[in-house]
């Protein structure tokens, strides 16, 4: 699953402007062009050539700043898909229409708005908000990005290897060897469910979360993806990006490719960092 940025400024009369469409999580570019003008009809084709490329990638979101424009687009390109404004132009709107607010209670009484200290402090109060948002999730935006940096590189790896060495591993890496095992059209699915119980170490009661995995040849390759399966919840769809145990399936990518499995966890640091 991917959600998109769009970032784009406002075109001057006579000079191209570069409209970039970007990877939330990673920061990854996906479309760059430059154009004369910024107006909705000149931004559909940009989104819809970027749906068209990810057809087999579900969108779940989209995110800009405050350009009708572009929020115009996307809604003509993919009305299904949320499109809010960026966390940076959401709080920087917020304290405009706050100190509009400051402004007119000033004027109606006076200059000397009873309630202005208290505006000021509610903007005090906003800046920091914003200043631990940025801040604060930074951590948890780099493991994001880390995460589906890995989950995009992973997501149709093959493998140069048999499928009977790479099943045999694959189930090695995860940890379990017993559960519930099939084959569906040629492909081998190995299926253990979630349960309840408790974790080691920790006398509470939780969750254990279950395992899919599905492994197929094709062209004289082998594939294997992993799913972690949570508790309670329809087990994942084959195209849930977001389902993929990312962790897993790097450690069996380092058991056969040492080389791709260190190329992919520095790009993921990098994706990391640029996220943070």
């Amino acid at each position: 699953m991917l959600g998109l940025l769009t970032v784009a400024l406002l075109p001057h009369a006579g000079h191209e402007v570069l409209q970039v469409v970007c990877e939330c999580l990673s920061g990854q570019v996906l479309l760059a062009r430059p154009l004369l003008a910024g107006g909705e009809k000149e931004l559909v084709p940009l989104q819809e050539e970027v749906k068209r490329a990810l057809c087999r990638v579900p969108i779940v979101g989209g995110v800009s700043d405050g350009q009708q424009s572009i929020r115009y687009a996307v809604a003509h390109a993919m009305p299904q898909v949320p499109h809010p404004p960026c966390h940076f132009h959401y709080l920087r709107e917020a304290k405009k229409q706050l100190k509009k607010r400051v402004r007119l209670e000033a004027c109606c009484q006076g200059g000397h708005g009873f309630h202005f200290p208290r505006m000021r402090h509610v903007l005090r109060c906003l800046s920091l908000a914003g200043f631990v948002l940025l801040v604060g999730c930074g951590g948890v935006r780099q493991r994001l990005a880390e995460e589906g940096y890995l989950q995009q590189q992973l997501y149709d790896y093959a493998y140069d290897v048999p499928l009977d060495s790479l099943w045999t591993e694959a189930k090695a890496v995860t940890g379990v060897e017993h559960g519930e095992e099939r084959s569906e059209d040629g492909v081998r699915v190995f299926f253990i469910p979630a349960r309840p119980g408790t974790a080691e170490g920790d006398s509470a009661p939780q969750a254990l979360p279950g395992i899919l995995m599905r492994g197929w040849e094709r062209d004289g390759r082998g594939y294997v993806h992993i799913f972690h399966v949570r508790y309670g919840a329809p087990a994942p769809r084959i195209d849930d990006l977001g389902a993929r145990a990312a962790d897993l399936e790097l450690k069996l990518l380092a058991r056969f490719h040492p080389e791709d499995a260190r190329k992919f966890q520095e790009g993921a640091r990098r994706a990391g960092q640029r996220a943070r």
